[in-house]
């Protein structure tokens, strides 16, 4: 399954079937009752990193990208904080992201890279919005529309022979505007869905260890696409287990240089409503 909606709709359908059965004693049809209490959720689990550069990059143009891309894969953490209700949603986020084990891979192999090669992330976000279509047509099934805003820093440390290093670290800005859907027809399970497209204010600044200038500093714009899925499945009135799926994908124009990258992460965790 190389799609990443294919290996979503296969980690919900495993997801619900161990959940459901824990919900059969709950009424099909009913939703869940509205709350407009906090809820605290905190996952961990894998991400996975890819980067490559661009060839052509003008506007009004296809683009032509690198068939090798520089990937890695390591750990990650989500904070979250969500005090929405029936139609009102607001949630903060903060995450964590380590990425090790790095590879260039090609269509035809993967080649190692230096141990040292890898990456880290630090993000934070606040979404809000609403849900002006309430049991559109099945009970729970709600449809809205929201506004996020981010800010990301993010390092990234590649190692080329015979000793070169170099060190890029980005501090961005975004904003999006995203469709968003939540399906609460049973008590104890609920799932939510997300699909943001948004824009990017880059800052990157450039070491390498063979350049005469120590840092350069550049500003760009970038685009991204993120796709969110997760799964709750309530094991008490205040405490529920969750699994959530994230993706996305980004375009970004830098100084000369212009390149395309995507992260995918799959956590786990609880939640506590207040």
């Amino acid at each position: 399954m190389n799609s990443p909606f294919l290996r979503t709709a296969a980690f919900l359908s495993l997801f619900q079937m161990i959940a459901v059965p824990a919900s059969a004693q709950d009424a099909t049809g009913t939703s869940a009752p509205a709350s407009s209490g906090v809820t605290w959720r905190f996952e961990a689990g894998r991400n996975s990193l890819w980067i490559r550069d661009v060839a052509r990059s003008r506007l009004g143009q296809g683009v032509d990208a690198s068939p090798v891309s520089w990937e890695a894969h390591g750990a990650a953490v989500t904070v979250e904080r969500d005090h929405s209700s029936a139609r009102r949603l607001h949630r903060i986020q903060a995450s964590f992201e380590q990425a090790a084990d790095a590879v260039f891979r090609s269509p035809l192999a993967a080649s190692a890279r230096p141990a040292g090669d890898g990456a880290i992330r630090v993000a934070g976000s606040i979404e809000r919005g609403s849900y002006p279509f309430v049991d559109l047509g099945v009970a729970g099934f709600d449809v809205g529309f929201s506004l996020q805003g981010g800010a990301e820093w993010t390092s990234v440390i590649q190692h080329f022979d015979p000793a070169i290093e170099v060190r890029v670290t980005e501090a961005n800005l975004t904003t999006g505007v995203a469709a968003v859907a939540r399906l609460r027809r049973w008590r104890r399970v609920h799932l939510d869905a997300a699909w943001v497209n948004g824009s990017v204010l880059v800052r990157t600044t450039t070491q390498h260890s063979a350049a005469v200038e120590a840092n350069v500093h550049d500003w760009g714009i970038g685009w991204l696409t993120d796709v969110t899925v997760r799964a709750h499945a309530r094991v008490s009135s205040t405490v529920a287990i969750s699994a959530s799926y994230f993706g996305t994908d980004r375009g970004r124009f830098v100084s000369h240089g212009a390149s395309a990258s995507g992260r995918r992460r799959w956590t786990v965790g609880v939640s506590y409503a207040r």
